[in-house]
Parts: structure tokens; sequence; C-alpha cells
């Protein structure tokens, strides 16, 4: 038996702790309301969410298949609530698109999805933003962080999922094609992957994206002149005193003696930023192709921010994994 479980809160609370969340409400939105969760059409449990929050939780077995988890809100109440977080058996849910053909399709997984964000996140923070939310007209609302569901209007979030045999938990998620940075030839589908936690607020990994592009730009090699031929690198695992991370990492000059002597640790083989082209599995630059294509063996880079994002998910995929969430079946 597998446990599903949900944080809610209240969003004039929630508001109050996060910016990105408006304060804005039809009423005093104070009052504790109820909420529901409905698996496969069928009611399972309900709960009050007050000042200090709410959950909702159900506990069964999934046979394999499509499945629909949705959670409403009373409608006609003043207070309108958030989905903030999902677990599934007390581990925190997020969704990854790492190795996503291989995990799913068990075929091999272009490169790019090899050096992808561990996890896909809204706002650098661990909180639900797939699924959609509904009104009580059924008409699709674009609320996709942290869904905020508006009570008195009988907002309704759903979210529509598959099962394997293994267990394993992958959807198709489309997002908003309203969005300003909407792809419609970027890859949907995910599957859930499980966040540590120590990792819940902001990741190991995006903290080392910044500080790898800060000092890259210390250095005073300029990201957009080809002619500097960049010579920053990266290592980890090392006890460097100057590491920003202690022993976790440290970034080096590509200078052999210098490389040799500072390293103290396990190197991962990564080749120098070498301006926009296509690289390959290493980062070692190919050519100065920039025609994009879901490639097994390269992947085109544009811009010095790009090549970071791509060696930093390639250290914390290596050092620390990314973990599928799966479910019991039936």
């Amino acid at each position: 038996m597998s446990k599903i479980s949900f944080e809610l809160s209240k969003n004039l609370i929630a508001a109050q702790t996060d910016a990105n969340i408006s304060p804005s409400d039809d009423s005093s939105g104070y009052a504790d309301t109820t909420v529901y969760l409905w698996i496969d059409g069928a009611e399972v449990f309900k709960h009050d969410v007050t000042d200090s929050g709410g959950y909702l939780e159900y506990t069964q077995d999934f046979s394999v298949g499509d499945h629909t988890i949705e959670i409403r809100s009373k409608d006609g109440d003043p207070t309108d609530v958030h989905i903030d977080k999902m677990f599934i058996d007390d581990k925190l849910c997020m969704p990854t698109q790492y190795d996503v053909k291989n995990v799913i399709y068990g075929n091999q997984s272009p490169l790019k999805f090899l050096m992808t964000d561990p996890y896909a996140k809204i706002n650098n923070e661990n909180y639900v933003w797939w699924g959609e939310v509904y009104s009580s007209e059924h008409v699709e609302n674009s609320t996709f962080y942290r869904p905020r569901l508006v009570s008195d209007l009988g907002f309704n979030w759903r979210w529509y999922f598959t099962v394997k045999e293994n267990g394993l938990v992958y959807w198709n998620f489309v997002g908003n094609p309203k969005d300003e940075y909407y792809d419609s030839t970027q890859e949907k589908m995910y599957y859930m992957a499980e966040v540590t936690p120590d990792l819940q607020i902001h990741t190991i990994r995006q903290q080392l994206e910044d500080d790898y592009v800060d000092l890259f730009f210390q250095s005073g090699i300029s990201h957009t002149d080809d002619s500097t031929k960049a010579t920053m690198r990266f290592a980890y695992g090392g006890d460097h005193p100057d590491a920003p991370f202690g022993s976790l990492w440290h970034v080096l000059q590509n200078d052999s003696s210098t490389l040799e002597w500072n390293q103290r640790g396990v190197p991962v083989d990564l080749g120098a930023w070498q301006g926009p082209g296509r690289y390959d599995e290493n980062l070692y630059k190919l050519d100065d192709s920039l025609q994009e294509q879901d490639n097994n063996t390269d992947i085109v880079l544009k811009t010095f921010r790009e090549y970071a994002k791509r060696v930093t998910n390639k250290w914390y995929i290596q050092s620390y994994g990314v973990t599928p969430i799966t479910v019991t079946t039936s």
C-alpha cells in the first residue's frame, strides 16, 4: 500500500511568507475551510485547513494504467487554499526529466536529458506546480505554482498520471501555452522523483551554478569573446580550502600543473567553455553548429550560463543521483 499525501495552506497565510503569492482574496479569507481528496472519481478523504495549514492523505494500491487525483475546495467558502507539497510514502515529490526516455520508454535518452535539471521546479522551491486548476464550470485555469483553489468559485485541481508495471509514476504536462517561455517542441513527459530533505529549499545544484558563473566572471574572462578561449574547469571531491562548499567542489584554471596540484580529489572530466556550439558528453566542444536536435552524442550550448548549468547538473547527478518514486501496484 502506498500513502499519497498533500500539504495545504490558506492563501492569506501563505502570502505572508511567499512573495510569489498574491494576498488578494475575494473576502477576509481567514475562516477555516474544508478541502476534499478524490482519487479516480471517488471521494476518499477530507480535512479542514486552519491557520496552521491542513493535509489530505489516502493509502491504497494503484492498478497499472491511468489515474486521476483531484483536490476540491468547498464551493462557496470565503477562504482560498493552496496545494503546497506532495508526498508519496512520506517522500517529498518533485518531477524530473532526467534520462526520461530510458526511464519511461526503455529507449536511449538524448544527451540533453542526461544533463537536465535534476528536478523541474518553479521559483527554486519544492512546491506543487503540475496538474491543472478548473473552475466549477470546468474551465481550465493556469495556476501552476502552489495551485490556488478559489473556494467561493468551487475551484478544483486535477492531476492525470499513469502507473507503470514497476510502480513508476509518470505523466504528460503541457504547461501554459500563454506563458512567454512556452515551447511547443519541449519534451512534456515527466516522472516523479524524491527530493532529499537537505535539498528542500535551495538545491546545491542551483547554488553551484550561481557560484560557478560568478567565479568565471571574476576571473576576468569574457563569456562572449570566443578569442579568450575560456579556461575554467570543474572538479569535485577535493578538500581545497578555497572551495565554496568545502570538500564538495571547486573551480580551477585549466593549467595542468595548477590543476594537478590543487585538485586534491576526483575530477569530473570536463572541457572548458569554448563559445557557442555543439559539445560532447564531457562538454568538450565539437564544432560551431547551433542546429539543435535530440541527439544521443552531443548537445548545443549557446551561452556560458547554459554551459554552467549543464556542468553543475552533470556534477549534481553524478554526486547525488536522481531516485524515481514508485507506488505499490495491484
